[in-house]
């Protein structure tokens, strides 16, 4: 008998995450149907696949995902490349420490959402705005993290790479980043989750363009509750399958090394 139900075992154990979801979803519909008050707050399920639906089909959450995406996507890659070269250079030159390092670790403690009326101020409220906004969310990490991935190269590796003769860029390229790769990515993981934070934020708080912050704005100006819920919905799942990609990237990348 137990051989016959042991296999029925880890599927059943791989379902226990989606208990609490189910709970959440019978409580949510409970309360949709008592009272006025609770049908406002608590906007029925079907209600929210109506507005799904009416969005499928005039094309505005497709077109919002694939933006706010694209945003996101441009940020983190500036503010990587940006951030991972700072770091290096905090972390292989004592001089660059000692003169950047107390400008960066004073300007990085203003939170980005804290830097949004200066940003406004200088760059107006237009996609260079949110750009630079979702950028600076990527930058603080991977410098703080590259710089902290850098300092700790074991220092054998450098011994070995002076005995034979390799400096500059070979080394920085062949011994310190490789060394420094798992820190740089627990760094990476960071960022992405502050990124996608940052470009629903930026699309919030600037020029209404298409992307699911201002989707979410708009259904919120013209009081379509069920349509901000959606939303809501879709940015936690975003979200949700895009630190999933990037822990499973680095896994397969850095499988001698646990990096979560």
């Amino acid at each position: 008998m137990k051989a016959r139900f042991a296999p029925l075992w880890p599927s059943i154990w791989h379902v226990r995450g989606t208990v609490l979801p189910a709970l959440l979803l019978l409580v949510w519909v409970w309360l949709s149907h008592h009272g006025v008050t609770g049908r406002y707050i608590f906007v029925p399920v079907s209600d929210i696949l109506a507005g799904a639906a009416a969005t499928m089909r005039s094309g505005e959450l497709p077109e919002s995902i694939i933006a706010s995406l694209a945003r996101a996507g441009a940020g983190l890659f500036i503010g990587t490349v940006s951030g991972v070269a700072l770091g290096c250079l905090l972390g292989l030159s004592r001089s660059a420490e000692r003169l950047i390092g107390p400008v960066f670790s004073a300007v990085r403690q203003v939170p980005v959402i804290g830097l949004v009326p200066l940003v406004s101020l200088w760059f107006g409220n237009g996609e260079s705005a949110k750009l630079l906004v979702v950028s600076l969310a990527a930058f603080y990490p991977m410098a703080i993290a590259s710089h902290g991935g850098v300092r700790q190269t074991d220092p054998r590796y450098l011994a070995v790479a002076e005995i034979y003769g390799v400096s500059g860029w070979p080394r920085l390229r062949d011994v310190v980043l490789p060394s420094a790769m798992p820190a740089i990515f627990t760094g990476f993981m960071q960022a992405v989750v502050f990124v996608w934070i940052s470009t629903i934020g930026a699309e919030l708080l600037f020029s209404p363009a298409a992307g699911l912050g201002a989707m979410m704005a708009n259904a919120q100006a013209a009081f379509h509750t069920n349509i901000v819920l959606f939303c809501v919905l879709v940015i936690g799942v975003l979200g949700y399958l895009i630190d999933a990609l990037v822990v499973l990237t680095a896994r397969l990348t850095l499988k001698w090394r646990n990096v979560r």
